[in-house]
């Protein structure tokens, strides 16, 4: 990854996995994304990856996720080596720039996609949809299809859905880029609040309390794809350059 920075923060319960990046390499023809990545993130923390088009911000996520395979480098999650590991078996959920809902499912349908893949019973799979949806401040939407709702109310849909299997990771690609100022501001606090809940992991009880979280960032030091520290910043800015989506109708 080339000119770019990362902040982060940790919560006050440590939860989620450790995940490390060595040495990741990723090119597209004569264009190098990812040189050299060396990255840790501790189990808990928020980071985020800021930086222009094309600096490798998405493809470090598609790869983390599954969907990009380095061309060189490790991906690491609590010690275990998965760079070779299918995107089903990652245990990682991966809210998209486009949001990416099926436009044929309801919203609780959606949040509820995941559990259906895994055979979950449907009394499961509702109870499951039916919290997230509370959590996200959607309890009433629940039989509205994505075409019923607003930009705002989609992206809280699809972080329901990526919630919905209790990942270990969560990455969110520029999830609010799409959004007016309004509606960014409301759903930045309502991530960092799903993240001070995620503590417990049903996500049954969230926590609407305010924290300090304390800010350090990472910038590119002289060697690519490597970082070093840098002085506190108050705010976060999500990646940039939309994924490919998933079909636009469920199987």
């Amino acid at each position: 990854m080339t000119s770019a920075t990362a902040e982060r923060t940790e919560s006050t319960a440590a939860t989620g996995a450790r995940v490390e990046f060595r040495g990741l390499r990723r090119s597209f023809g004569t264009t190098t994304a990812l040189d050299g990545l060396d990255l840790t993130v501790e189990p808990g923390e928020l980071l985020a990856l800021l930086g222009p088009s094309g600096c490798g911000k998405t493809t470090a996520l598609r790869v983390l996720a599954g969907f990009e395979r380095p061309d060189s480098g490790e991906v690491l999650v609590d010690g275990q080596d998965i760079t070779h590991v299918p995107a089903n078996r990652r245990d990682a959920g991966m809210v998209f720039q486009s949001y990416s809902l099926f436009p044929n499912l309801t919203a609780r349908d959606n949040v509820a996609f995941g559990l259906r893949v895994r055979k979950a019973k449907a009394a499961e799979r509702h109870a499951r949809a039916a919290e997230l949806l509370d959590l996200v401040g959607l309890p009433e939407h629940g039989d509205r299809y994505p075409h019923q709702m607003s930009g705002g109310q989609q992206q809280r849909v699809a972080l329901a859905r990526a919630l919905a299997l209790r990942p270990r990771v969560l990455l969110l690609d520029e999830p609010l880029s799409a959004l007016d100022a309004k509606v960014r501001l409301s759903l930045r606090e309502e991530i960092r609040r799903l993240q001070l809940s995620s503590a417990s992991p049903p996500c049954s009880s969230p926590t609407t309390r305010r924290r300090r979280c304390p800010w350090r960032t990472a910038s590119p030091s002289s060697t690519p794809g490597s970082w070093s520290s840098a002085r506190p910043r108050p705010s976060c800015t999500a990646g940039r350059r939309p994924p490919s989506s998933p079909s636009s109708s469920a199987p």
